[in-house]
């Protein structure tokens, strides 16, 4: 298995940088004519920020399905059907 880091400096580090992928992304950000060509140091920034991002949503799906292993989701309820919920006590007055 293979672990990156951006500049792959650690030992067992590849550099990410240098991988197609991160050229690809680049090339078609600095090809787009809606935008700016952004500089190496910000393209970089943006990069480590979006896959520290993608990590952790990684991270806290594999979390939550661990905690329910039927892998369904606590917030899938349907919140405007006519059905009423059976376990809310009605008031009394």
């Amino acid at each position: 298995m293979n672990f990156y880091t951006w500049f792959g400096r650690e030992e067992n580090q590849r550099p990410l940088y240098n991988t197609r992928l991160v050229k690809a992304i680049y090339d078609a950000i600095c090809e787009n004519k809606n935008f700016e060509r952004p500089m190496q140091a910000a393209f970089q920034t943006h990069m480590r920020d979006a896959i520290r991002t993608a990590k952790q949503r990684h991270r806290n799906k594999t979390r939550n399905n661990l905690r329910r292993p039927e892998g369904g989701n606590r917030n899938e309820r349907a919140l405007w059907s006519d059905e009423h919920d059976e376990r809310v006590q009605p008031e009394e007055n």
